[in-house]
C-alpha cells in the first residue's frame, strides 16, 4: 500500500504535504487517530481566508459536544448524520460558496451610497444565507438530541426553536444570531438611516445598529459558521 501511495503521490509536493499533515495534527489532535491522509483538505483552516478566522470558542463547543454525543450513543448519531446527509452537504456547499466571495476583508468604503449598496447587495443576503443554510442545519443536530434526551418531540424544529433549545449551552456559538436583523432582512423590514440601519420584524419590534457594526456581525457569523463546519470535518475524518 505504501508503494502504491508513493507512486500516485506527486513527488514535488510529497514533503510539503507531509509537513502540512503534521501541522494539522498538532493543531487538531483528534486527527492523530487517522490511518489516512485525506484530512489535508483542512489546511485551508490554517492558511486560507476567511477559513482561518473561525471562532475558537464555537469550535471547541461544537467539537466537545459531538465527541460527547458519539461516546454516549454512536449509533444514533451515525443514523442522524446519514438521514440528514443531503441537508448537511448543502450547508457545507453554501458555506464554501460564501467563503469564496471576493469581498472578504477587501471592501473599502467610497461614500455612504457605496456602503449602503454593499450592505444591501452583499452583507444582508450573505447574513440570511448563512443563518438559514449553514447555521441552522448544524445547530439543528444539537437541538434534535437535546429534545430526544428530554423525551420531547423533534418535529417543527425551526430556526427560532433551535436557537432557544441550544443557547443555554452554546452561548458563544449563537451570539452572532440576531433575531430582529434576520427577520428584518427576510421580510423587508429594513430602513437605512444616517450611518445606521433600523431592522423591524412582523410584530413591530425594532432595533438599530451602526452600519459598520452590521458588517462585523456578518463577519462574526461567517467565523462561527466555519467554526461549526471544522469540528464536523475533524470528527468525520477521525472516524473514517
Amino acid at each position: 500500500m505504501n508503494t502504491l501511495k508513493n507512486i500516485i503521490e506527486n513527488p514535488l509536493t510529497r514533503d510539503l504535504h507531509s509537513r502540512q499533515r503534521l501541522t494539522l495534527v498538532e493543531n487538531f489532535p483528534e486527527l492523530s487517530s487517522c490511518s489516512h491522509g485525506h484530512f489535508l483538505s483542512l489546511w485551508r483552516y490554517l492558511s486560507g481566508i476567511p477559513h482561518q478566522f473561525y471562532t475558537n470558542q464555537a469550535y471547541s463547543e461544537f467539537l466537545s459536544w459531538i465527541k460527547s454525543r458519539d461516546k454516549k450513543d454512536h449509533t444514533q448519531l451515525q443514523t442522524y448524520i446519514c438521514d440528514h446527509a443531503l441537508e448537511i452537504d448543502r450547508a457545507l456547499h453554501h458555506l464554501e460558496e460564501v467563503n469564496s466571495y471576493d469581498w472578504h476583508d477587501t471592501f473599502n468604503k467610497v461614500d455612504d451610497y457605496e456602503l449602503i449598496r454593499f450592505l444591501d447587495q452583499q452583507v444582508h443576503p450573505t447574513y440570511l444565507r448563512l443563518i438559514e443554510a449553514v447555521f441552522c442545519p448544524f445547530l439543528k443536530i444539537v437541538a434534535y438530541f437535546s429534545r430526544t434526551d428530554k423525551n420531547k418531540g423533534t418535529d417543527g424544529l425551526n430556526l427560532w426553536s433551535i436557537v432557544k433549545e441550544v443557547e443555554c449551552h452554546f452561548e458563544d456559538t449563537v451570539a452572532p444570531y440576531h433575531h430582529i436583523i434576520r427577520n428584518g432582512i427576510a421580510h423587508g423590514g429594513i430602513t437605512y438611516l444616517e450611518k445606521s440601519i433600523q431592522y423591524s420584524d412582523k410584530k413591530g419590534n425594532k432595533k438599530t445598529y451602526d452600519d459598520s457594526n452590521v458588517i462585523r456581525i456578518c463577519d462574526d457569523l461567517l467565523d462561527t459558521s466555519n467554526a461549526l463546519a471544522l469540528p464536523f470535518f475533524v470528527f468525520l475524518f477521525s472516524h473514517l
